[in-house]
């Protein structure tokens, strides 16, 4: 979900609504690194998952997911349909920004 060709990561409705600071901050770092990866102007589909318990529960918790990975939890989801690059690109947004939130 991260680690596709060419991904492209708008912002789940569910993470803006129950976290919009945290999305905010994470897609700013995006933006500052120009990670363009991150899609800070669109909006993916809603997803159901744990991170809308942990909101619930007073974590912010968002989901960055490229929604139009076509092998997304299928037998095809295969090296050599991902990309070291969109990887890198999230690993080093999510570095900055647990080195700013110490």
């Amino acid at each position: 979900m991260v680690g596709g060709k060419n991904a492209s990561f708008p912002v789940e409705p569910h993470s803006w609504e129950m976290a919009p600071g945290l999305v905010r901050v994470i897609w700013g770092i995006a933006g500052e690194l120009k990670c363009s990866a991150f899609d800070e102007k669109s909006f993916g589909a809603r997803v159901q998952d744990d991170h809308l318990a942990l909101n619930q529960n007073g974590i912010p918790a968002i989901d960055i997911i490229d929604f139009k990975y076509p092998y997304w939890h299928r037998l095809t989801d295969l090296p050599e349909n991902c990309s070291g690059d969109s990887l890198e690109q999230v690993a080093k947004v999510l570095s900055v920004w647990l080195q700013r939130v110490k």
